[in-house]
């Protein structure tokens, strides 16, 4: 709804107004205030209790709602019950902390976070705040942590991890972490938003069932996956902060496309790409592998991984032997290795029974060993010369 500057109803929708978008014009101009569902602040309450649902326990006498700020300057262990609408959650000086009681049900209460000037979550306080239960958006917002001693926020799987998430719906979850102090943690996520990652700090995801299929931008700071935490059913993976893989519990984790110009910190497990369609021109590092399944992921970073490249289908483009990592085998099982530079590499090959193509859309020259029982098949323009110990028939 747009009001001219002067307008009686103006002064009233800046004080109040529900899951609507606002606008002020300005002559010809016009300046949007928040972006389409997220809500202007009403009203500031305060929780002195730790039920939610009870009135009583806010400053005003009544429960949040969807254009309300709840804040939480004291503190309270075990908050119960949270639900319903609220525009944000405050969380300000308090030297113990605040937590939110773990359910002992799968019939969780609904809490919808709307965003009150696109901001969900203001995290000022140096502690954690420990949340659960489920959490839907409504709408696109950010949860932020800003304090420079530390702090952040994390949500919890609980008794019934099933029961306890995020749901993004289509809406976008921005986490800013704005110091390399501040952290967060989240378990399941579920939705066809984007996740994105801003700031210094540290975003620690660690679900095995998240299920979003919006992309996962890192944009600044370190997003990492911890124990079976998974992402792949994220569409894709864009690096430009840090992607680190190295303390999952597993030896391997998948995503479907890599793209950006960061840093992927392997560890010791091996990353799989299973639907490629991007470039990455960062540098991916660590004692593990990198895996292709499907699609084409051109890599043109000079990469520090030792751990070899696995071809199980798909395409890896690389226009240097550097861009494989620092050593490490080139294992072929359905593979394909496409060649758009000449180079040499004096890398062992290993072709299992999948086969594996070099496609050498220029001079490729092989010095190491090729061995195995699949077929190799070379396509392209280029050249392929194949000068150590090799028993095998290029097709």
């Amino acid at each position: 709804m747009i009001y001219r500057l002067g307008h009686p109803a103006a002064l009233g929708l800046l004080q109040r107004r529900r899951g609507a978008r606002a606008a002020l014009l300005l002559g010809a101009s016009s300046v949007a205030l928040i972006a389409a569902g997220a809500s202007v602040l009403a009203e500031d309450k305060s929780l002195s209790g730790t039920l939610w649902d009870a009135p009583v326990n806010w400053s005003t006498g009544t429960l949040p709602d969807a254009d309300d700020r709840a804040i939480f300057a004291t503190t309270l262990s075990g908050i119960r019950n949270p639900q319903g609408p609220v525009g944000q959650m405050q969380f300000t000086s308090a030297a113990a902390g605040i937590s939110f009681a773990n359910p002992f049900s799968t019939n969780l209460p609904i809490q919808t976070l709307h965003g009150i000037g696109g901001v969900g979550i203001d995290q000022q306080a140096s502690y954690v705040v420990s949340l659960y239960g489920r959490i839907d958006l409504g709408a696109s917002q950010t949860w932020q942590a800003s304090n420079v001693a530390g702090g952040g926020f994390q949500t919890t799987a609980g008794v019934f991890p099933v029961a306890n998430f995020i749901g993004l719906g289509a809406n976008t979850l921005t986490i800013d972490l704005v110091n390399n102090t501040n952290t967060a943690s989240l378990s399941q996520i579920k939705g066809s938003g984007d996740l994105i990652l801003t700031g210094l700090g540290t975003l620690t995801l660690t679900s095995n069932l998240n299920s979003y299929t919006g992309n996962t931008l890192i944009q600044s700071g370190t997003l990492a996956l911890a124990g079976a935490a998974t992402i792949a059913s994220s569409g894709k993976v864009v690096v430009d902060g840090m992607f680190d893989v190295s303390g999952l519990t597993g030896t391997d984790t998948s995503i479907q496309s890599l793209a950006g110009s960061g840093l992927v910190n392997l560890g010791a497990k091996t990353l799989t790409i299973a639907d490629a369609a991007d470039e990455f021109s960062g540098v991916i590092e660590g004692a593990g592998a990198l895996a292709v399944s499907g699609g084409t992921v051109v890599l043109s970073g000079a990469n520090t991984y030792q751990g070899g490249a696995n071809l199980l289908g798909g395409v890896l483009s690389v226009a240097a032997d550097g861009n494989l990592g620092d050593g490490g085998d080139i294992t072929f099982d359905g593979g394909t290795l496409h060649n758009s530079a000449a180079f040499a590499s004096s890398r062992d090959v290993t072709i299992n029974a999948g086969g594996g193509t070099f496609q050498t859309d220029a001079d490729l020259a092989l010095s190491g060993a090729i061995t195995g029982t699949g077929a190799l098949t070379k396509s392209g323009s280029g050249k392929l010369t194949l000068t150590g110990e090799n028993p095998l028939t290029v097709i």
